[in-house]
């Protein structure tokens, strides 16, 4: 299955020059797998190799951060939006220390 051209896909891709499909028709017809250079296979795997770093070390301090957050302890971050959050809650009449009942909920999802 070098070649996996049909007749339908050879008609698209003379529609599209673009395609993602690794394998090319040469001048004459024949099938070659199409060639990537070094370069573009170490600069995806860089690429790769950075979102992992990445998320690796934002893991464990967006983890702490967020435990604080549920647990309701004041975070670096509470001294700028406790005053939002106040703000917005007396603007839309939202009593912070009250329950909030399932119907309520449901009625305002819905709406």
């Amino acid at each position: 299955m070098l070649c996996r051209l049909t007749l339908r896909r050879a008609e698209s891709r003379q529609r599209s020059q673009h395609s993602a499909d690794p394998y090319e028709q040469d001048d004459r017809g024949a099938c070659r797998r199409s060639q990537r250079g070094a370069s573009a296979v170490l600069t995806d795997l860089l690429a790769v190799g950075v979102t992992y770093a990445a998320v690796a070390l934002a893991a464990w301090p967006l983890g702490l951060y967020m435990a604080r957050v549920y647990r309701g302890e004041p975070t670096f971050l509470s001294p700028v939006m406790r005053p939002v959050e106040h703000g917005l809650y007396r603007l839309v009449g939202v009593r912070e220390a009250d329950d909030q009942r399932w119907t309520v909920y449901l009625l305002s999802v819905l709406v």
